[in-house]
């Protein structure tokens, strides 16, 4: 089983003993912070089988505290976790009937026309681009209405499915991020060797196929 960790940079001199992972965890030896930064700290631990292989997290805004994560590719159904700050798994939320090709991250987005946040699963992985072949045409954004963590988990449901063309080259990417300010969504491209790009949408966008 995999043990995923959560690193915030420390801003208080000390800890209690009680914020420090279970002794069956596995010691974890972090690395020097960059000039200027706080030393590192080890704040939860996902410990959860169902979150084998967590390859996006994105913190809620509406229910502070939640952090929403989501597994890589290789599930038959796409499921999207609710775990709490230290790493607990809260809630879990399938969503059937879809047939993503490589979810990679998440992302929570405000969606201004209904006023309400919605996160946002990035079927964004192409290894087939990065190793120079054909690649994707197009790459998926699955857009899924907020769940609320304290309610029973029911399915989730896709509220809207965003299709994303490269304007170059089909690319792998790893990563979505999206401006809290102005709502635009940045997608990171990774490239074996030599620099990898970082792609922008600007709002508004609902739905349909769009170039980056």
């Amino acid at each position: 089983m995999r043990v995923a960790l959560f690193c915030l940079l420390a801003l208080g001199a000390c800890r209690p003993a009680s914020t420090q992972p279970s002794a069956s965890v596995p010691p974890v030896v972090l690395g020097e912070p960059p000039a200027g930064c706080a030393e590192p700290e080890i704040r939860g631990v996902v410990t959860s089988t169902e979150c084998d292989e967590l390859s996006g997290l994105a913190a809620s805004r509406r229910h502070p505290g939640v952090l929403w994560a989501v597994n890589d590719s290789g599930e038959a159904t796409l499921r999207v976790f609710a775990l709490d700050s230290r790493g607990t798994l809260q809630a879990t939320y399938s969503l059937a009937g879809l047939t993503p090709f490589d979810v990679e991250d998440l992302a929570v987005w405000h969606r201004p026309d209904r006023d309400r946040d919605v996160v946002l699963l990035a079927d964004i992985g192409d290894n087939l681009a990065r190793e120079g072949g054909a690649g994707r045409a197009a790459v998926t954004l699955y857009a899924v209405p907020e769940p609320d963590p304290q309610q029973p988990a029911i399915p989730a449901s896709v509220e809207f499915t965003l299709r994303l063309v490269y304007p170059d080259r089909p690319h792998d990417a790893e990563g979505l991020f999206v401006d809290p300010v102005s709502g635009a969504l940045y997608v990171f491209a990774k490239e074996t060797f030599g620099p990898s790009n970082v792609y922008r949408l600007a709002p508004p966008f609902s739905g349909g196929t769009r170039t980056l």
